[in-house]
């Protein structure tokens, strides 16, 4: 059976899809996971809908009022905190399978198998697929996005502008870091890759200001729950186009982030066990940092070597929709530079989630090439080795991954579940101390930011904080 046979792209798939789903039931819980949790149940058991969401990493709330209402129906169709996880685990299948659909389109078969490896099977991706977390809905976000988009590239259309404008308003409201794709959009419609008509863009701006109508209302009368601004110097700004890039290159190696690489797989095989393997372990996650690292960089070289009139008008650098689409990956990364040059917090690995699919295609384009060509032998050996470490590394994920296990080392701030110093009624009735059951009634513990802590008429603010793990 050959390499660029369908079969592969359904088994990988399957594998993939197989994973996630048992994933499912392994999910847990921390501070963000409670946040956000907290806002459905207000909005499900309280009669109380929230009109902002998360608190963000920069300190305030995310705005709008989206995200309770997507946790709150989640959890009416499953009471369990589970059913959040469930759900995003469908938005991913949902983003995968327009994204194939796209590479089946404008490139070769090579190309689509290798989406299939370094997108549907990556560990990063994988990682994040099957736990509760807003930034986790990003990717279906991305997809909406990029295939709106491919709608746009010849022709001005009302209902397709109106979706595209309102995928990244609406989404804004679920994950901030949405708003990267604010900027991709207008600079690929200044440079005439996509061609959006005035009327759905402003319908659509419309109907993304009444959403948001409750949620100014609030701020204003409130300005903790305003997303902060944060303030900076060009140090710091060319510090965050630094890593943002850094980001960019790392989604398409295994040099993961610590928190996805802090497998600890005691409770599989014992903690002794995993003691003695410990150093084994950690040399194989630096092989796989410093071999597949160096790759992606040479990916991404490979991309702008070949552009040297990328600046051009769209007319004279485009003539078929592979051209259309590497002059959307190559303008999408000069955007991610730009904005996270105004970043007010560190950049962290989930903030370019929304562009993960662009990130990656840069090796998918290079690795295709070189499938069709001299080298095919050591690139198709190349990537069977990607594909079966990609497996491996999913296993370990979904047995020893923080988010998917109750205790051990947590590696990262985000993924640790912190005690409290109150009960709350949420936590028995979907299923969170049945899975790991969090302290309650610790004085010097945290509280649920997204709901009161007893005090008058005061929710607490939410705190800047940085829990980045560029490592």
């Amino acid at each position: 059976m050959r390499l660029t046979d369908r079969r592969w792209i359904g088994l990988a798939l399957l594998i993939g899809l197989a994973l996630s789903i048992a994933m499912v039931p392994r999910s847990q819980v921390a501070g963000d996971q409670l946040n956000l949790l907290a806002l459905g149940w207000r909005l499900l058991f309280e009669g109380d809908w929230p009109v902002h969401g998360n608190p963000t990493s920069a300190g305030g709330f995310t705005p709008g009022s989206l995200s309770a209402l997507v946790v709150g129906l989640s959890l009416a169709l499953w009471q369990d905190h589970r059913a959040l996880a469930a759900l995003t685990l469908v938005t991913h299948l949902i983003a995968y399978l327009l994204l194939d659909r796209l590479v089946r389109r404008t490139l070769g078969p090579e190309e689509r198998f290798l989406f299939a490896i370094l997108y549907w099977l990556n560990p990063w991706r994988l990682y994040h697929s099957a736990f509760i977390w807003n930034p986790n809905f990003l990717f279906v976000v991305g997809a909406l996005h990029l295939w709106t988009a491919y709608g746009l590239r010849e022709h001005r259309r009302f209902w397709i502008s109106f979706a595209h404008v309102l995928v990244i308003g609406l989404a804004v409201q679920v994950a901030i870091h949405t708003l990267p794709l604010v900027l991709v959009s207008l600079l690929l419609w200044w440079r005439g890759y996509l061609r959006l008509h005035v009327g759905g863009v402003l319908a659509a701006a419309a109907a993304i200001a009444a959403s948001l109508a409750p949620w100014l209302a609030a701020a204003i009368a409130d300005p903790t729950l305003r997303p902060s601004a944060g303030d900076g110097t060009w140090f710091y700004f060319l510090n965050t186009s630094l890593r943002a890039a850094v980001y960019w290159v790392r989604y398409s190696s295994y040099a993961l982030s610590s928190e996805v690489s802090c497998i600890d797989l005691g409770g599989l095989i014992g903690a002794a066990s995993a003691a003695r393997l410990e150093p084994a372990v950690e040399v194989v996650k630096a092989v796989l940092y410093y071999a597949t690292l160096p790759l992606s960089l040479w990916a991404n070289y490979e991309l702008w070597k070949g552009g040297r009139r990328w600046w051009r008008p769209v007319t004279e650098v485009v003539r078929t929709e592979r051209e259309w689409l590497v002059g959307v990956v190559r303008w999408s990364f000069v955007a991610v530079l730009l904005i996270f040059a105004l970043s007010p917090a560190t950049v962290s690995r989930w903030y370019l989630f929304s562009v993960f699919h662009l990130a990656v295609l840069p090796l998918v384009l290079a690795g295709g090439s070189l499938l069709r060509g001299p080298r095919a032998t050591i690139a198709r050996r190349t990537a069977w080795a990607y594909g079966v470490t990609a497996v491996v590394l999913g296993v370990a994920l979904l047995f020893g991954a923080p988010m998917y296990r109750c205790g051990g080392e947590r590696c990262s701030r985000a993924a640790t579940l912190p005690s409290l110093r109150h009960d709350h009624p949420m936590l028995e009735p979907l299923g969170i101390q049945a899975t790991c059951p969090v302290v309650v009634d610790d004085p010097a513990g945290w509280w649920i930011q997204t709901v009161r802590d007893g005090r008058p008429g005061g929710y607490l603010p939410a705190p800047a904080r940085n829990d980045s793990d560029l490592q």
